[in-house]
């Protein structure tokens, strides 16, 4: 499960994921967390969701956010640093 801010993703293999996915509902009900039905999508097999593309082989980077990196001049004063580690911080936990 990746959490940013509000939203939240459950990657999983088709057999296990029902059984996380109630879990997780679960969890949510135990410290009232309100789920709006109307934003979830279930069963995703290809989507850009929060920086990853979701496709069957798994979660994958988002190329144009790798390029962007990547392609980032060299950090010379403070400011940039900081632009820098807020872009590269995504994805340092994968």
């Amino acid at each position: 499960m990746n959490i940013f801010l509000d939203d939240f993703i459950i990657f999983n293999d088709m057999e296990s994921h029902l059984l996380k996915l109630w879990k997780c509902f679960e969890i949510c009900e135990v410290f009232g967390i309100n789920i709006n039905l109307k934003k979830c999508i279930f069963l995703v097999f290809f989507k850009m969701i929060l920086g990853f593309t979701i496709s069957k082989e798994g979660k994958l980077l988002d190329p144009e956010k790798i390029k962007a990196i990547v392609n980032m001049l060299s950090p010379t004063q403070f400011h940039d640093i900081q632009v820098f580690n807020g872009f590269t911080q995504f994805y340092y936990f994968l």
